[in-house]
């Protein structure tokens, strides 16, 4: 049976990406002073040409959006997102996502994923399945930290 390495695991976190945010640009691993190792990357919205005017309320902004017919509606560009960490300690992998851009399509507070229910989390699983490696949370239930462990 073949091991998880970091650059396995790496692969496998870059891949789960890939899949859940088609707008990423730009992916790259960087390491940290600390060896964490984090995938970032920017995220590129295509253009949206209104095809006719209208308006909608933003809740984000709290005011209500209008726009005429050929203007474009895309959204702002996220540059350098990190989208989730890793690191190996005393032979033991982790992954974190949190406070970074990855983390809606991991959990919300229920433990459910808010853009994917949660598939990111499961194509990791499968990712490191081959491995005979499964993630459990390493200090609580949200999954902000995880750990790998021997299955």
């Amino acid at each position: 049976m073949k091991k998880l390495t970091l650059k396995r695991l790496e692969k496998i976190l870059i891949d789960c990406l890939k899949k859940n945010e088609p707008n990423a640009r730009n992916i790259t691993v960087i390491k940290n002073s600390l060896n964490i190792y984090e995938v970032i990357c920017d995220i590129v919205y295509p253009d949206q040409i209104a095809e006719a005017s209208g308006s909608v309320w933003s809740d984000e902004t709290h005011e209500l959006v209008t726009w005429n017919k050929g203007d474009n509606l895309k959204r702002p560009n996220k540059l350098n997102q990190h989208w989730i960490s890793f690191w190996k300690v005393d032979g033991n992998f982790f992954f974190s996502i949190d406070g970074l851009a990855g983390r809606d399509f991991f959990y919300d507070s229920t433990g459910y994923g808010v853009i994917n229910r949660g598939r990111a989390y499961e194509q990791i699983q499968a990712g490191v399945y081959e491995y005979n490696v499964r993630f459990e949370p390493h200090s609580n239930t949200c999954g902000v930290l995880e750990q790998a462990c021997s299955i």
